[in-house]
């Protein structure tokens, strides 16, 4: 969204009182949501516009601040077995509208207990301590649809939210993500479309900063992930000083 410049609403902040296309990371990495009811759908980094002071006295122009979005999609687990051939955990009842997300209609992929809640979990490489999350439950989602004329279910949520994060990073001048930072540690999350006459919300989703526990906790998990990635990088840097020398 260009504009006059702001300082970042993410810095200066007190710690917190690809299918695989669409993942640029594994799946089983460090941040992966316990329990087996619990699946990373989406892990991607974005552009997004972040405003301080809430939706009504946020600044016109807010600070364009990569984050990183995950989608996680928890589903019941009532249903869950493990296959006698390699103990790999599966299904017997499908969820409908998931499988839209990744793969394209006919593709073979794994059934799905219910759909118990879909959740945008919104973090920042800058600040460890930066982590917001947008949960939607059926209940919730169905407030939601009412409000904002939604035309599509509950199940095909995660689809919708894979689709609109896609757009905001593959065409950022003409999809955008608002997030607008209010008091006690909540937000909104608004994703808009540019028709050139008019800017036009296409979905809103209400956020919340984490739990400081899970805050920390997070923090904590990308600080060792961020050491083991630099760890890697130092080693493959010797190895090639060592061909080169070799040479």
């Amino acid at each position: 969204s260009g504009g006059r410049a702001m300082a970042s609403p993410l810095h200066g902040r007190a710690s917190a009182s690809h299918a695989p296309s669409y993942l640029d990371g594994p799946p089983d990495g460090p941040d992966l949501p316990a329990g087996p009811g619990a699946r990373v759908l989406y892990d991607r980094e974005l552009p997004v516009e972040v405003r301080a002071g809430g939706e009504e006295d946020a600044p016109e122009v807010g600070s364009l601040e990569t984050l990183r979005a995950r989608v996680i999609v928890y589903y019941a687990t009532d249903d869950l077995t493990e296959s006698p051939a390699g103990g790999a955990l599966t299904y017997s009842r499908p969820a409908h509208g998931v499988a839209a997300a990744g793969m394209a209609a006919g593709d073979a992929g794994p059934a799905h207990p219910p759909l118990l809640a879909v959740e945008l979990e919104l973090s920042s490489e800058a600040d460890l301590f930066f982590l917001h999350a947008c949960r939607c439950d059926a209940e919730g989602f169905a407030a939601l649809q009412q409000a904002q004329r939604l035309m599509v279910d509950f199940e095909e949520l995660p689809a919708v939210l894979v689709r609109m994060l896609n757009a905001c990073i593959a065409e950022p001048h003409q999809h955008l993500a608002l997030l607008a930072l209010g008091p006690g540690g909540r937000g909104r999350l608004a994703f808009v479309q540019n028709l050139h006459f008019r800017f036009l919300e296409i979905l809103a989703l209400d956020s919340e900063e984490a739990p400081e526990e899970d805050v920390r906790a997070a923090a904590g998990r990308r600080y060792h992930a961020a050491r083991g990635a630099l760890r890697a990088a130092r080693a493959r840097l010797q190895d090639l000083t060592a061909l080169v020398k070799l040479k």
